[in-house]
């Protein structure tokens, strides 16, 4: 069975109604998040899925061919291999390859109300104990957060292109971290804000 209370503990531990705060703390409400290494959540679900009998393939989708009433048919790939398939999902992200491109469905932008349209990103290594929480910092062109994983913290900075450069952000996230000389590689992301329709 794929389903996800069976790979996750905070599923069970809900169930159960267990949290990580003693007993004695209550009657409260219990409001808690968990934050799951993404690569490490991925490599899991791609060995339960292969586990399970879905066919991999590690390519580069490139565009999407649409059939006569204009549904996805089939992907190509930069390799040259047409996919076709039942089902697609666009993993594409803000590319919205599947989404967007193809299908072009209709995008309404929240650029107006949240102008906060980018990101970057830098790992730090763990420092002693996990801490139980993630931390949230204003900063001069949005807000950063500190997510405590397993075996490092997952930093970001969120901010407005509009009011900062690429370059200036980073350097405002490595000063905010500590990490303006070291040598750790950022990843850089534009998102475009809003709903697909």
């Amino acid at each position: 069975e794929a389903h996800p209370d069976r790979y996750f503990i905070a599923a069970r531990l809900a169930a159960k109604r267990r949290a990580p705060k003693a007993s004695e703390s209550f009657p409260f409400d219990i409001w808690h998040g968990y934050h799951f290494d993404a690569v490490l959540l991925g490599q899991f679900l791609h060995r339960k899925a292969v586990d399970r009998g879905v066919r991999y393939k590690s390519c580069h989708v490139t565009h999407a061919n649409l059939d006569a009433d204009g549904n996805l048919a089939s992907v190509g790939t930069e390799e040259g291999e047409t996919i076709a398939a039942d089902l697609f999902v666009d993993c594409s992200g803000f590319a919205g390859l599947l989404i967007d491109k193809a299908l072009h469905t209709p995008f309404v932008s929240f650029s107006s109300n949240l102008f906060n349209d980018a990101a970057v990103a830098i790992p730090s290594p763990m420092e002693g104990s996990i801490p139980s929480e993630t931390v949230s910092t204003a900063m001069k062109h949005g807000w950063a957060w500190k997510i405590p994983l397993t075996s490092r913290f997952g930093n970001g900075y969120v901010y407005s292109s509009r009011f900062c450069s690429a370059d200036e952000a980073e350097t405002e996230l490595r000063r905010h971290l500590g990490l303006l000389d070291a040598d750790v590689p950022a990843r850089h992301l534009k998102m475009k804000i809003g709903r697909v329709t």
